[in-house]
């Protein structure tokens, strides 16, 4: 059953392939003339000899055919969400890769490189910087935007968990994001996921993403990912890579704060769910608490930290406005007095 609904192709059959990057499990290629479900591009990731020594081939299998036994609607989700395994790829009777959604447009950005730009994927390890770098970089995030791709990333994680699957190494590295009239985020590295209590891969975690008990807590549960997905929303907000303080977002909203709390418990029962910050996050994006926040307007050339940023502040500097008062009322009396003394 699982044969039938996992695709698999010659590595031959894929014809004359680009590459577009190698990363630590090996390369991944452009592949033209394939499409997923007749519409979106593909790219084929061709694994590294030591990687593919360690691939369990028949869970690979299954997350393949994964995808067909979904409801449509599920399916069609889990495929714009992420760059799931849709296909097999043999280098004769070896499996060597699989093809998988090349990462969507929307999901890239655009940034200053010299006098130009280059576009690169949208990894979420540049938002994890100060508002000077992000002005910079050309980035324009302010904290609304964070928290809608927080709660965006919460509906999405509860959503796996639902269908059975756990990203595990829950990190920027792997991890993409989409800014304007719609935050989002998008899945990459999915061939690392746990399905159904399998994995493809043995389990890794991201430096400095670890969770606090690696020897004594299971890797690629529920409750890691709530832990990671606590340590990213007080990392987005910390401005920082590698910050566990939460007092960044204290100053949003107290909840937020409280859940990020729970959610780096060393007792992995205690952690909030991912949906149970989807009420919070969704209400302090509505909510007043971010009033006179900075938002990014504008760009330096990219060249270095003297490169300030375009900031502007959505309200008045209270303490401006109160100076400027003073002195009316001073300048005020100095002219009745110099009326009365000399008129």
């Amino acid at each position: 059953m699982e044969d039938a609904l996992a695709p698999q192709f010659d590595v031959r059959s894929l014809g004359e392939l680009t590459q577009l990057g190698k990363g630590g499990q090996g390369c991944v290629y452009a592949v033209d003339g394939f499409r997923i479900n007749q519409q979106w591009p593909v790219v084929y990731k061709e694994y590294d000899p030591v990687v593919r020594s360690r691939l369990d081939v028949a869970q690979l299998r299954r997350m393949v055919s994964f995808v067909p036994t979904l409801d449509p609607a599920t399916g069609r989700w889990l495929c714009e969400q992420s760059a799931w395994p849709a296909a097999l790829v043999t280098c004769g009777p070896v499996v060597c890769g699989l093809l998988m959604r090349r990462i969507p447009a929307d999901f890239e950005i655009c940034l200053p490189a010299g006098g130009g730009t280059v576009r690169r994927p949208a990894g979420f390890q540049f938002l994890l910087n100060s508002d000077t770098y992000l002005a910079r970089m050309a980035i324009p995030v302010d904290d609304r935007g964070r928290l809608l791709l927080l709660a965006d990333l919460a509906r999405s994680l509860s959503r796996l968990h639902r269908l059975g699957a756990v990203v595990g190494d829950l990190s920027p590295n792997n991890l993409l994001f989409r800014l304007g009239d719609r935050p989002g985020c998008f899945f990459i590295d999915c061939d690392a996921m746990r399905l159904a209590g399998g994995s493809a891969l043995p389990q890794t975690e991201t430096p400095d993403w670890e969770v606090p008990l690696p020897d004594g807590e299971p890797l690629a549960t529920p409750a890691t990912d709530a832990y990671k997905f606590g340590l990213l929303a007080a990392r987005l907000f910390a401005r920082d890579q590698s910050s566990r303080d939460t007092s960044a977002l204290a100053a949003v909203s107290d909840d937020l704060a409280h859940l990020a709390e729970a959610s780096l418990s060393v007792v992995p029962v205690r952690r909030p769910t991912p949906q149970d910050w989807i009420t919070a996050l969704t209400s302090a994006a509505a909510g007043d608490r971010l009033d006179g926040r900075p938002v990014v307007v504008g760009v330096g050339s990219g060249s270095g930290p003297e490169d300030g940023p375009a900031v502007v502040s959505t309200t008045s500097e209270p303490g401006n406005v109160g100076r400027t008062l003073v002195l009316l009322v001073m300048l005020g009396i100095l002219i009745v007095y110099l009326v009365n003394r000399f008129g």
